[in-house]
């Protein structure tokens, strides 16, 4: 039986070989042409957009966790104790745990106006194992410092305030007790350093300091907070039940960044949905064109199809070596798109600089000979775009599900065009020749 299949394969290698030959030789390989070239620019396309979207988006997600969000947060009425907080440290997964709190506020720099500032108090993410926070602040000048009345700030805000490292700014401070007025006072503060994280958001109204510094700016603040970094932040909800069952306490709230991120998330979720979806209509449209192609060569070869089927050949050996040429397309286009996607993420800044530069000569051409003034165009211009480089992120599962996608809709175009073999009968295509 296994003599059989094999000598079933090679007869279908052989007649593959000489079809595919003779194609090349009748000049009829322009649509496997095309047919490969689509394949490959979809799967190209797939690549190049979803790395570059993956990188703006991962980017976002992990300032936002790293930063500002944590992996879970807990709202305690109290400080935990110390023995609490060493056992939820030594939980399975968790890697720090941060006690912060966070006041809005006012600040201004010695020639500006006041600024809307979020300003959180930490504890040293030195000292708490808060790597990870460190990692994604990029400091322009100055060091992080929280000793004493210093903070850290983002470039953004620094750039409103006026100031740069070393310099003063003033913080409101707003105080209020049972039965008075709420009175307000400035408390000065020495920025340590400026930071950028490559969020807008976070850059341009959050800055950072002790625990003790937020206490004079807004003394007696309820609660107390606890943000909890983990090694794995899709096991969150394993963490969040030992975590749970640890502090043992109704009145503790524990917020997941699913949670807490839910809208912001989902909305990225859904774009990347969206335009893999859209991407994916280049396969559907190859696929036609893959099954317009085969058919179109089984009409042409009905002859040798037909003298085929008398010497003794199968309609499913015959249907096979179709198939086998779907599978061909299909794997060179897939391969070749996924080699060029992959140079071409490798180098996207020289890239985009190459497609800015063409598109630019195309202009002054057509300003040339249509009298039209066109301005030059950049790409991703920081004037426009908040990054200094186009950010990628290559997931290779991604890869190999874009290149199966395109060997499956090569078969299943060579196989559903493959099916009109049953329509050829030996008897009467012969009868005629």
């Amino acid at each position: 039986m296994t003599s059989y299949r094999l000598r079933d394969l090679r007869w279908t290698l052989f007649v593959a070989r000489r079809f595919l030959r003779n194609r090349r030789m009748t000049g009829s390989a322009l649509p496997a042409a095309l047919s490969i070239a689509g394949l490959g620019a979809g799967v190209m396309a797939i690549v190049v957009v979803l790395s570059v979207m993956n990188g703006f988006q991962m980017g976002f997600i992990e300032d936002i966790l790293a930063i500002r969000s944590y992996h879970i947060r807990i709202d305690s009425p109290r400080p935990l104790a110390s023995e609490k907080l060493a056992k939820l440290r030594a939980l399975r997964n968790v890697a720090a745990v941060t006690p912060f709190r966070e006041v809005q506020t006012l600040a201004a720099g010695g020639f500006s106006e006041y600024e809307p500032v979020t300003l959180r108090g930490i504890a040293d993410p030195r000292e708490t194992g808060d790597i990870d926070f460190l990692n994604q602040l990029d400091f322009e000048s100055g060091v992080f410092s929280m000793d004493g009345p210093r903070v850290v700030m983002g470039v953004e805000l620094a750039d409103a305030l006026g100031v740069v490292a070393g310099g003063a700014v003033r913080a409101v401070s707003l105080t209020s007790s049972a039965g008075s007025a709420v009175l307000t006072a400035t408390v000065d503060l020495i920025v340590a350093g400026v930071f950028r994280s490559g969020y807008y958001e976070i850059d341009s109204t959050m800055a950072f300091c002790s625990l003790e510094t937020v206490e004079r700016i807004s003394p007696g603040g309820a609660g107390v907070r606890y943000g909890v970094k983990l090694d794995h932040r899709y096991r969150d909800r394993e963490a969040l039940a030992r975590i749970g069952e640890l502090l043992d306490d109704p009145a503790i709230t524990l917020t997941s960044w699913r949670e807490y991120n839910r809208a912001f998330f989902g909305a990225l979720r859904t774009e990347k949905l969206v335009m893999e979806l859209l991407l994916g209509l280049i396969f559907v449209v190859v696929a036609f064109n893959i099954h317009h192609s085969l058919s179109r060569s089984v009409v042409e070869r009905r002859e040798e199809i037909a003298v085929l089927k008398a010497l003794g050949g199968t309609p499913r050996a015959i249907q096979a070596v179709f198939v086998l040429q779907g599978a061909l397309i299909g794997g060179v286009g897939a391969a070749a798109g996924a080699s060029v996607g992959l140079a071409i993420v490798s180098r996207i800044d020289g890239f985009f600089d190459v497609l800015e530069g063409l598109t630019n000569v195309v202009l002054r051409v057509v300003s040339v000979f249509f009298s039209v003034d066109n301005d030059a165009i950049s790409f991703f211009s920081p004037a426009f775009f908040y990054l200094r480089s186009v950010p990628v992120r290559v997931l290779y599962p991604e890869v190999f599900l874009a290149v199966s996608a395109a060997l499956l809709s090569a078969f299943l175009a060579a196989a559903i065009a493959g099916r009109r073999l049953s329509r050829i009968h030996p008897q009467q295509v012969l009868r005629y020749e």
